[in-house]
């Protein structure tokens, strides 16, 4: 198995274990602003999805600026050394799904497959669904 190939499973295997990661945005003064979002990876489509709220900066900072950040590491044991954790941070592109639209839904389904018990949340009016696509 090649050194790409055997990357490329090691991310897979993180995306797929953690379910939270840190989404660094910037601010309308330039400042950076960090903030924790749970996500869903939408592997047939190479992104990852997220479910947030107006009432949270960071959305807003996404609609204002879509380039981002997000960094996803492995939660760490307390026996384990956090220098040698698993981490990645990806440069993204963040799209908003706009309502009614059969991506929003396909990306809802996605969403709740990974976090069943939010499903009323989705039909808040001020939550919006974003892809996180790499840049």
């Amino acid at each position: 198995m090649s050194t790409h190939q055997v990357f490329l499973d090691s991310l897979y295997q993180l995306l797929q274990q953690q379910r939270h990661g840190s989404l660094g945005t910037l601010t309308n003064q330039g400042l950076p602003f960090v903030s924790m979002v749970p996500f869903a990876l939408d592997a047939a489509h190479g992104r990852l999805l997220i479910h947030i709220s107006d009432m949270a900066a960071h959305t807003r900072y996404l609609k204002e600026r879509p380039q981002a950040s997000i960094m996803i590491c492995q939660t760490p044991s307390d026996d384990a050394p956090v220098h040698d954790l698993p981490r990645v941070t990806l440069q993204i592109e963040a799209s908003l799904l706009e309502r009614n639209t059969p991506e929003r839904e396909a990306a809802r389904d996605v969403y709740l497959a990974r976090f069943p018990d939010v499903a009323f949340m989705t039909d808040f009016t001020d939550f919006h669904f974003f892809a996180l696509s790499l840049q």
